[in-house]
């Protein structure tokens, strides 16, 4: 799946991010974050060229989400 649009969203109730290729955040997992997702951002994939996102790209692209605490955004 060739992504254009990634939207960003974090736990309500945690230190957990996650991006997704659903606005709505209904594929996230509720485990770990009982209280819901907030969706923070709507970025493109050309925002996130930098190659430290290359995984989370990848994994997004697979699955439809990559769930990551903000440490590990920053390489």
């Amino acid at each position: 799946m060739r992504l254009t649009e990634v939207y960003l969203f974090q736990c309500e109730d945690g230190d957990l991010c996650a991006f997704t290729v659903d606005k709505t955040g209904l594929n996230l997992p509720k485990s770990g974050c009982a209280n819901g997702w907030l969706l923070k951002a709507c970025l493109s994939a050309a925002d996130l060229v930098d190659a430290q996102y290359a995984e989370a790209l990848a994994a997004t692209s697979e699955q439809g989400f990559y769930i990551f605490t903000p440490d590990q955004a920053r390489g």
